[in-house]
């Protein structure tokens, strides 16, 4: 692990956040560090989500709107700008990237499908052509500068901890807060069948959106506007926006998704949009917990083997 300590560019995704304070303080930093990333963009944009359904129709407000969305698209493309330079650096990883964008929106592919479908390509030619694939960054003998970094090549490692009865221990606090919610949905709030999709979805996203916010944010908008129909594809782009002004992850857009499908499906009742903000929050966020604690432990394990070695760079 070699994670500088004045870069936050390193600790910019929540689950990563996640690992560097894990690394640091156990798994109560882990928890603090995680809570706390997302915890103040969450309020900014429900703050910024009831504004935009009680005064969105105002023209200033529109106005406002309409600035926001040619902005936001030049920082989606500076992003895939960065992701491509160091992603595709060889000819078959660009011509993965071509066949998945056209498999989605030429033909509708199921994003679960492409990411299984790269996943599995990648394994057949790491075991059956490994001369394809691009050679990790320190097998080609370049050196990066440790010298403000905690942990570095030399690090002396600790001894392996037990991994196996501290991940069902961990799984089964999981899913314990997982459940907790569920009764107060079943009981007290109307409608289960939709509190139900909605916790169902926002948690299957949280399992398979690799990536971050852009791998998330296709997949959402695909089923929620066009299969679940919570919202329609003006309110997603403007959610887009918004998720951009907040201090935090962007995969928050997440929230102003679940606003908008409490807002929208209790015909305009802020007290559902919030809730389905919260909801929403919830569980796309608490699997993070489950990966850092329970998965952290088997990548310290790898650290020494070649196959699972991964330049940071």
């Amino acid at each position: 692990m070699r994670w500088p300590l004045h870069d936050p560019a390193r600790t910019r995704g929540t689950t990563t956040r996640h690992l560097y304070w894990w690394k640091l303080h156990g798994k109560w930093g882990g928890v603090v560090a995680g809570t706390l990333f997302v915890l103040p963009s969450m309020f900014v944009l429900l703050a910024l989500s009831v504004i935009y359904v009680r005064l969105g129709n105002l023209p200033w407000i529109a106005a406002m709107f309409d600035g926001l969305k040619p902005a936001v698209i030049a920082l989606v493309v500076i992003a895939l700008q960065r992701v491509a330079r160091s992603a595709l650096r060889r000819p078959i990883q660009s011509a993965v990237a071509g066949a998945t964008f056209a498999a989605m929106f030429f033909f509708d592919v199921s994003l679960l499908l492409v990411m299984l479908g790269a996943v599995v390509l990648g394994t057949a030619l790491g075991m059956l052509r490994p001369g394809l694939l691009p050679v990790p960054r320190e097998a080609d003998g370049e050196e990066s500068d440790e010298a403000s970094c905690y942990f570095r090549r030399n690090s002396v490692t600790s001894e392996p901890a037990p991994v196996l009865k501290p991940a069902v221990k961990l799984i089964a606090i999981i899913l314990l807060l997982w459940l907790l919610p569920v009764p107060a949905f079943y009981f007290f709030i109307e409608d289960f069948h939709f509190w139900k999709s909605l916790v169902l979805f926002f948690t299957k996203t949280a399992f398979v959106t690799i990536g971050g916010s852009y791998t998330v944010i296709p997949y959402v908008a695909q089923v929620t506007v066009s299969k679940l129909h919570w919202l329609t594809r003006l309110q997603m782009m403007d959610g887009f926006a918004l998720a951009e002004t907040t201090p935090g992850p962007l995969i928050i857009v997440v929230a102003f998704v679940g606003f908008m499908a409490g807002y929208n499906h209790f015909h305009g009742s802020l007290w559902m949009g919030t809730l389905g903000l919260l909801a929403t929050t919830y569980y796309t966020f608490l699997p993070c917990f489950l990966f850092v604690f329970a998965g952290a432990p088997l990548v310290e394990q790898t650290q020494a083997s070649r196959r699972f070695r991964v330049s940071w760079d």
